[in-house]
């Protein structure tokens, strides 16, 4: 049986804000992120035997962590800003601790608990120096020698972003190059964001490796960066908790 046949379903509005067509492509998102998270993870020191504490952040409404949790209860806990993800999400895993975050950090939980983090499509959308707030943020709640996983867009989705946004039709590779991250914001939607907890600018962003290895390294060591790991679309990189970043 598949870990998706007694779930209940999304509302079709709530999937398609996440940019998702309907369930079945939410199900097929889920069977091939999951494992692909769980084993970066695994690969870089997670041990599913040790129990430990893992966190989705930014887990929207469940897509990578469904099947991992149906399947291997991890993560642990999981937190989204958007009250509706919340709501979905508390009705059909319950034992899930799941926390409805605010826009800005801190977050409530404890200095050094969790063993790993992982988050997907949340920095391909904040501005640069929420970026790097958050990213400190996270090195605060990361356990020591704990890892986080963080997806991203480099530079080569510079095209897919041309395609879907008026904005980004005239940035060209170099303009990405030279400024190492590049964000714009969507147009404005502010209404309807500040119902899912947007309390900002929102966008989409892209960065190079050379930003993150000079800059994210900055809070947290660079272990590897995988082009393309996330379903082929995303890149990610880990970065570990180290007194040495």
């Amino acid at each position: 049986m598949s870990w998706d046949t007694d779930l209940k379903r999304a509302p079709q509005e709530l999937i398609s804000s996440y940019g998702i067509t309907d369930w079945e492509t939410f199900v097929n998102h889920s069977n091939i992120i999951a494992p692909q998270v769980l084993t970066a993870l695994q690969d870089h020191g997670l041990s599913l035997s040790n129990k430990p504490k893992v966190l989705d952040f930014g887990c929207g409404i469940g897509r990578t962590l469904a099947k991992l949790f149906i399947e291997h209860k991890i993560p642990t806990h999981a937190s989204d800003v958007n009250p509706l993800a919340y709501e979905y999400l508390k009705s059909i895993l319950p034992s899930l601790n799941l926390l409805q975050t605010n826009f800005y950090p801190p977050t409530p939980y404890d200095s050094d608990y969790f063993d790993a983090i992982y988050s997907i499509s949340v920095w391909t959308h904040l501005k640069p120096e929420e970026q790097l707030e958050w990213l400190s943020e996270m090195k605060r709640i990361l356990a020591p020698n704990g890892v986080i996983l963080i997806s991203f867009i480099g530079p080569d989705g510079l095209q897919i972003r041309k395609e879907r946004f008026e904005s980004w039709k005239y940035v060209s590779d170099i303009d990405i190059m030279c400024e190492g991250v590049k964000f714009i914001p969507y147009q404005d939607n502010s209404e309807a964001l500040e119902k899912i907890g947007i309390k900002s600018t929102y966008g989409t962003a892209i960065h190079t490796h050379d930003f993150i290895h000079n800059e994210w390294a900055k809070i947290l060591k660079v272990e590897t960066i995988v082009e393309k790991g996330i379903a082929g679309c995303q890149s990610y990189v880990i970065l570990r908790k180290s007194d040495c970043p």
